[in-house]
């Protein structure tokens, strides 16, 4: 999948609304459970695991953003959203 033009994607749409928030859940597990419940169904199986893939794209665009307006601090903090995002990936051993 390319990085351009994800956020257009309808593929996997609940994907694409859980992708930046799901970014917090590793330091806050307990707002997956208030994310699923607010959209109204938890993510099925195929959902959870395009989920990290999604997540890892979130990052990186919103990191793209922050670099083209030369926020140093958004820079630090989406730096290290991708990296937790990079973590979560399955190994590709």
């Amino acid at each position: 999948m390319a990085l351009t033009g994800f956020t257009r994607s309808q593929l996997l749409a609940t994907v694409v609304d859980f992708a930046r928030p799901s970014l917090l859940w590793s330091d806050r597990p307990n707002l997956q459970d208030a994310f699923a419940r607010g959209y109204g169904r938890p993510l099925d199986e195929l959902e959870r695991f395009w989920l990290g893939d999604f997540a890892l794209l979130a990052a990186l665009d919103d990191l793209w953003h922050a670099i083209c307006l030369n926020d140093a601090e958004a820079h630090l903090r989406l730096a290290d959203a991708v990296r937790a995002a990079v973590d979560r990936l399955p190994s590709q051993s």
